[in-house]
C-alpha cells in the first residue's frame, strides 16, 4: 500500500473538497462529503499491465479556509509486467514515493497529478511536507 499526505494551502483552500468531489469527477467514484471533510474512493482495474484491481482512497479534511490536509492512499492488486515503471511522473508524488515504483504507485501517482492539476486551477500551493 502507498500512503502520502500533503497540506494544500491557498485563499480557496475550502473549494477544494466541492472541485475534487464535484459532478465532472463523479464517474466510477464514490465520495461522502461531511462540514469539513470529503473521502473519495475509486477502483482501478487493468488486465494487460498488472492482472489487478486497485483501489484509491483520498480524505481531504479542512483545517481553516485557507488550509486543507490531503491524504492519499493506494492499494491492492500485484505488480506491473516484470516491474516496469508505468507511472509518467509527479513532483509531488516523486517526494511521497522516492524511487519505489508498482502497480499500487501508479494509481497513488494518478490519484496526486489530479490533485495537482486541481490545486492548479484553483491557484493552491501543496506544501511536501506535513505540519504538527
Amino acid at each position: 500500500m502507498e500512503f502520502g499526505t500533503v497540506v494544500v494551502r491557498g485563499e480557496d483552500a475550502d473549494d477544494l473538497l466541492a472541485e475534487m468531489t464535484g459532478p465532472k469527477r463523479a464517474m466510477n467514484r464514490t465520495r461522502y462529503l461531511g462540514d469539513t471533510f470529503g473521502v473519495i474512493a475509486w477502483e482501478r482495474w487493468d488486465s494487460w499491465r498488472t492482472n489487478s484491481d486497485l483501489m484509491v482512497v483520498v480524505v481531504m479534511e479542512l483545517r481553516d479556509d485557507e488550509t486543507c490536509e490531503v491524504a492519499v492512499m493506494a492499494g491492492g492488486g500485484g505488480e506491473g509486467a516484470m516491474g516496469l515503471d508505468w507511472s509518467v511522473g509527479s513532483v509531488v508524488a516523486d517526494h511521497l514515493l522516492g524511487a519505489e515504483r508498482s502497480a499500487e504507485a501508479a494509481a497513488f501517482e494518478e490519484a496526486i497529478e489530479d490533485l495537482e492539476a486541481t490545486c492548479e486551477s484553483l491557484a493552491l500551493t501543496i506544501d511536501l511536507g506535513r505540519d504538527g
